[in-house]
């Protein structure tokens, strides 16, 4: 009975253990999709600059020509535009090689492998339907989450096997008895043959003298359960620091990217006055360029705070368990 009792347990811990594997490949899925999303907007921003730098060094060249640019002007552009063409190739590398590992995810039945599709885009307003897309709505009842989670119920399936081995090993403690019944009678179909004087009966209790190797095992067994049990209680408390540590790591991205959003309109206005005193004579084209190189940082920064944001809603979400 205790052996099948231990097979059963053992198969809920295995259950446990693969719901805590199927949670970790869900989050690399999801932060892979992530990472995608992240490369395919830094991507966007230098596109979107290096059609800038082009039209610029164009206007700047004509303008030269004009006699209205020095030819200082036209360098400075052409550097820029090279500039602006190099980081738009590094930017298509990352996003092709993001694309490349979020196929890895990508299965049709009969484990058919896909691929994404070259005009298969990431939406890029994501960051307004996170929370439905991960279902963060569960996270108002984190304390049963966490009394229900997998790597609790597998800590507990285990001590109840601990339990089991423990009393299997308390039974190796007690004496043997040995209950003798035999018949002396050869006369099985006559029921009156069966007296006092017919039979014999014996009980052999055996102890052994010597109980190292038992006693052993015992106190093993409950050093094990003693180990079990600190580590269930180690594991409760870890997990209620993860999650509260995860929320303040979300709070602090949602502030962070509230502020990039206002540095980069901040910064485009900058951008824009720089080009419009250029336009008029009154400025330099390293001014129009310096303005928009930090335009260009405030972008991927908040692109990269908000991958990050992404990242800590996800990761709280598998801390929990809970992503489906």
């Amino acid at each position: 009975m205790a052996t099948l009792k231990q097979s059963k347990l053992y198969l809920k811990y295995a259950q446990a253990e693969q719901k805590l594997v199927i949670n970790d490949i869900l989050y690399n899925a999801i932060t892979t999709y992530f990472n995608w999303l992240k490369n395919y907007q830094a991507k966007l921003v230098y596109s979107d600059y290096l059609v800038n730098a082009d039209t610029r060094l164009k206007n700047v060249k004509s303008s030269f020509f004009a006699g209205d640019k020095p030819a200082i002007d036209t360098l400075e552009a052409n550097i820029n535009f090279k500039s602006r063409k190099l980081d738009y190739e590094k930017a298509k590398i990352g996003y092709i090689k993001s694309a490349l590992e979020l196929s890895n995810y990508l299965w049709l039945e009969n484990n058919i492998p896909l691929e994404l599709e070259e005009g298969i885009s990431p939406d890029t307003t994501t960051i307004d339907k996170i929370d439905v897309v991960l279902n963060s709505s569960v996270l108002n009842s984190t304390d049963e989450l966490i009394a229900n989670h997998p790597k609790l119920q597998s800590l507990q399936i285990k001590q109840e096997i601990l339990t089991v081995d423990k009393r299997l090993k308390t039974n190796n403690l007690l004496p043997k008895i040995d209950l003798q019944y035999n018949f002396l009678s050869s006369d099985y179909e006559n029921i009156n043959s069966f007296n006092t004087a017919n039979y014999k009966s014996g009980l052999n209790i055996s102890f052994p003298l010597f109980l190292r190797k038992e006693r052993a095992d015992l106190r093993l067994a409950k050093l094990k359960l003693q180990d079990i049990g600190f580590d269930i209680s180690a594991t409760k408390v870890s997990l209620k620091n993860k999650v509260n540590a995860t929320m303040q790591e979300i709070d602090s991205y949602n502030t962070q990217y509230d502020l990039l959003q206002d540095i980069v309109v901040d910064y485009k206005a900058f951008v824009k006055s720089e080009e419009r005193k250029f336009s008029l004579g009154e400025g330099s084209l390293f001014l129009v360029n310096y303005r928009e190189v930090k335009l260009i940082e405030s972008q991927l920064k908040a692109i990269d705070v908000e991958y990050q944001l992404f990242i800590s809603k996800s990761n709280l979400l598998r801390v929990l368990n809970n992503l489906e």
